[in-house]
């Protein structure tokens, strides 16, 4: 496969820090993709509402990175936003073979590679504090996790413009060498830093990227997302990898393999795996949406989305 690796310096200054800004790596015909899976979503939602007469217009006049913030002033969020199994789309599954991205996690991973299960694209509206998402370590969504089994990494992809008005990421350099901090789980869900760890984010520095740009960084990084203060949605998604160890096979079942000595696996078999009849992430599924059921129908629209 196609890839293209990491220098000696941008290695170096990934271990250091424990994060990687990487320029213009993403190209312009999988972003479009990806953002045409994500109009097709909002297309469905807006003629469900319609139907359901909570909303008077579509809003299909309004570009990409407004149509969900004017769509969501007539039906409100009602709990923070995370789609997972409706992104499940070839051009998503194209993502994580981008030569760029797949080298530069080769390059921090080795040659075997796999797509870990937790990948989310995120539709931040403008002015919503269920939508904030404050200090974390990734490894807290990662069951099971034990640093034995491979860094994860992840690579978090802007489809629009972000910076500190719309929202952008901010991360402590160096604090992945602190180990696993201790956190809670709020009433959705989200995980957060525990309150008495705070301190260790003093030395925080936002990262404004463009379309085209990704931030790489492992489990143990210390980010947070900022609130969205514009009028526009600010619009990414998130992949990542590990190395394809039987401990990840194990531990993130809905993931694939990207790379290795027996190829790729098939875009097929992936979707496969989240069948919520059969696949291996039937389970998962069925578990959220149970918890769905017991939730009004404002929330339960937004968990059959996860």
């Amino acid at each position: 496969m196609n890839r293209t690796m990491l220098t000696r310096e941008q290695i170096e200054q990934y271990e250091c820090d424990g994060y990687l800004v990487l320029k213009d790596i993403v190209s312009a015909e999988i972003l479009m993709r990806i953002q045409q899976r994500l109009e097709h979503l909002v297309d469905a939602y807006a003629d469900e509402m319609l139907a359901s007469g909570e909303l008077s217009s579509d809003y299909s006049e309004l570009p990409f990175d407004r149509r969900w913030a004017a769509i969501r002033t007539e039906v409100p969020a009602a709990r923070p936003v995370v789609w997972r199994r409706n992104l499940i789309d070839k051009a998503l599954y194209d993502l994580w073979a981008e030569p760029g991205i797949l080298g530069a996690a080769c390059s921090i991973l080795g040659d075997e590679i796999r797509a870990y299960d937790l990948f989310n694209g995120r539709p931040r509206e403008p002015h919503d504090a269920r939508q904030t998402i404050g200090w974390h370590q990734d490894v807290s969504n990662c069951p099971a996790w034990d640093e034995v089994d491979s860094r994860i990494l992840t690579f978090w992809i802007p489809l629009v413009p972000v910076d500190e008005e719309t929202g952008c990421l901010a991360v402590v350099p160096g604090s992945h060498r602190l180990g696993r901090l201790p956190f809670f789980t709020n009433e959705f869900g989200i995980t957060g830093l525990a309150k008495e760890e705070e301190a260790a984010t003093d030395d925080a520095i936002t990262v404004p990227l463009e379309p085209g740009d990704a931030l790489m960084f492992n489990e143990l990084m210390l980010h947070r997302s900022l609130d969205n203060l514009s009028t526009r949605v600010r619009w990414s998604v998130d992949i990542r990898f590990s190395a394809d160890s039987p401990a990840h096979r194990k531990k993130a079942p809905g993931g694939f393999r990207v790379c290795g000595a027996d190829g790729p696996e098939p875009f097929d078999e992936w979707v496969a795996k989240w069948n919520a009849q059969t696949g291996v992430m039937r389970r998962q599924i069925r578990r959220l949406d149970l918890y769905a059921k017991s939730l009004d129908a404002a929330e339960a629209r937004d968990v059959r989305a996860y």
